[in-house]
């Protein structure tokens, strides 16, 4: 009985195992010569795993809306903070997240602009912001998409704060 070389590449090695045995309930059967093979050629993902790559687009994709909002909301919190007085603590990437904690935002002395009027239009926009950043955030975890990778996306898209993770 001659005697082969062994197989030069993985695609070979598996075709080689698949081809060894002609019976075709043992080619389809679950054993550990068929799972070394599936893991060989590189299984395909599984249902789960394309779920959590979907999320994790759809995740991203509102994280680049609320980013853009979020500029928006930023420049306007610019204009008008130092002229109101607007006293905050900087509790992550955008100044104006402070508006979520308690006492987070508060306006010192007097303006000639009408500054709780603005402070309130910058707390609607912000709870705006943050109510899409809630649906996404569930919708994520729904998907499957892992936390960390969630931070990894709100950090590049100046999106991080603590509280979304409350």
């Amino acid at each position: 009985m001659a005697r082969t070389s062994p197989p030069a590449t993985k695609a070979s090695f598996s075709n080689a195992l698949r081809t060894s045995c002609r019976c075709a309930s043992l080619n389809t059967a679950k054993t550990p010569l068929s799972s070394l093979s599936q893991m060989m050629e590189g299984s395909p993902a599984s249902g789960s795993d394309e779920a959590r790559v979907r999320g994790a687009q759809e995740y991203t994709r509102a994280m680049e809306g609320a980013s853009k909002a979020s500029d928006i909301l930023d420049d306007y919190w610019t204009r008008y903070a130092a002229k109101c007085g607007a006293a905050n603590s900087r509790f992550g990437d955008r100044p104006w997240f402070d508006i979520f904690n308690p006492n987070g935002v508060k306006i010192i002395g007097q303006s000639e602009y009408d500054c709780y009027d603005w402070l309130a239009e910058v707390r609607g926009a912000a709870n705006r912001i943050k109510e899409g950043m809630d649906r996404a955030s569930e919708g994520a975890r729904r998907s499957g998409v892992y936390p960390g990778t969630m931070r990894d996306i709100r950090r590049r898209h100046r999106m991080e704060w603590s509280g979304w993770d409350r």
